[in-house]
């Protein structure tokens, strides 16, 4: 079985001359960064954490409820789901206390990798995962038997529990609490401020790193929920034992796009849109963005909703296989047309191809 991990490691390329990043670096001078981040901080990023905690304590008490027998297999599905969607939100913003160096990966990888490594969630439950060989603590194991889709498999596929899968269970879901609860506490008691005053458009500035991060967003997206499902097999979708795939990735769209505008409108005068549209030419990219924009959103109208993504990519689906395509054209847009205007660097590498 393959699995699909976005790399951390990192590659750094300037995107234009010097002297485009001198012309654009007087225009970023006058733009507000200072209000611009303090806008994302308290009405995207601080906000997304704070209902992913909610979530994940709701999805917790689920669990001891059933553990309890007081909660029903099916509360702990649509709890997980709505887990799932919340952390959809949040999980764009893997900079500063969600890229936790001493672990294994960042916290979007650490809680939402899929697909998950069934064998091995079978061998910790055959054997108990305390007493595993291979066992170590879960901060400090791969993500693909850990997160929430690690559990999505054992709601959906489990019919019963013994005790060896609830002592799994249990750690799954205690590791997706700290880690989100840790993330939210550290914004909310002194990152938030570092994350302000770190402004410019350098490597580590803050609107780098969110620039960055967005882009790496979009690439999970169209990489690992739509093309790798679509070329290498429905076993590669994301919620493969759940069937909300679809639902995912229109939400996960939805939530990229509420990124670059600051917020679900495009009007919003903070935002990274409008920090675009503040230098030269900047106007002439987001008007094609939006326009791409719309192409992407007119196929996803067009896909059956009845139907999950999964079915619609094992019947090469018209409309599915051509929502891949245009998300896959669009990434120049964002990526390589956008640092180069804007003097971004890129400090990741998602093996795109591009």
């Amino acid at each position: 079985m393959r699995y699909f991990l976005i790399p951390i490691c990192l590659i750094t390329f300037m995107s234009c001359s010097e002297d485009s990043n001198s012309s654009q670096g007087a225009a970023h001078s006058n733009y507000p960064q200072v209000d611009l981040l303090n806008r994302y901080a308290d009405s995207l990023i601080i906000p997304s954490l704070e209902k992913s905690v909610s979530e994940i304590n709701t999805l917790r008490n689920a669990w001891i409820g059933f553990k309890n027998k007081t909660k029903t297999i099916p509360t702990l599905r649509s709890t997980l789901k709505s887990t799932i969607l919340q952390w959809i939100e949040a999980s764009p913003y893997s900079f500063g206390p969600a890229e936790d160096r001493g672990l294994v990966s960042k916290a979007y990888q650490d809680i939402s990798t899929f697909p998950v490594d069934t064998i091995r969630i079978n061998e910790y439950i055959k054997q108990g995962i305390t007493t595993h060989p291979k066992y170590i603590r879960l901060d400090y194991m791969a993500p693909k038997f850990k997160g929430l889709f690690a559990l999505e498999y054992l709601f959906y596929k489990k019919h019963t529990f013994d005790t060896n899968t609830t002592e799994l269970i249990d750690s799954i879901v205690n590791h997706i609490h700290r880690k989100i609860t840790s993330v939210h506490s550290q914004w909310k008691s002194g990152y938030k401020q570092t994350f302000v005053k770190h402004t410019g458009i350098a490597i580590g500035s803050s609107i780098n790193n969110l620039y960055n991060e967005w882009v790496l967003n979009y690439e999970h997206i169209k990489n690992f929920k739509a093309y790798i499902p679509s070329r290498d097999g429905v076993r590669y979708v994301e919620s493969y034992y759940g069937g909300h795939s679809l639902e995912y990735l229109k939400k996960s769209l939805d939530i990229n796009r509420k990124i670059f505008n600051g917020g679900h409108s495009k009007h919003q005068k903070l935002s990274l849109r409008q920090y675009v549209m503040s230098v030269t030419n900047g106007d002439k990219l987001v008007e094609t963005i939006d326009a791409k924009w719309q192409e992407i959103q007119t196929k996803l109208s067009e896909l059956d909703s009845s139907k999950t993504w999964r079915q619609l990519l094992a019947e090469k689906n018209k409309a599915a296989l051509d929502l891949v395509k245009l998300l896959t054209g669009f990434t120049r847009y964002i990526k390589t047309d956008m640092a180069s205007l804007m003097g971004f660097s890129i400090t990741f590498n998602s093996n795109d191809g591009d």
